[in-house]
């Protein structure tokens, strides 16, 4: 079954959000080598179609903040 526009949208914008995430841990773990273990739990919870911590609203998307520390 082909994808609709909106599906193919959406992994696109997935697909460049995690490209800029694991760039942001690469530059983060030079500063914290434990930056990796201490986002897993998020990292797990999003991959399971979980939204970790707060909405932040009127942004006009979804927004969300999560503290780790």
């Amino acid at each position: 079954m082909a994808k609709t526009q909106v599906e193919q949208a959406i992994e696109t914008d997935e697909a460049i959000a995690m490209t800029w995430i694991n760039q942001q841990l690469e530059t983060f773990a030079k500063k914290d080598r434990s930056i990796q273990n201490d986002i897993q739990p998020v990292i797990e919870q999003l991959q399971q179609g979980e939204l970790p911590g707060d909405q932040i609203p009127g942004v006009g998307y979804l927004l969300i903040q999560q503290y780790l520390f």
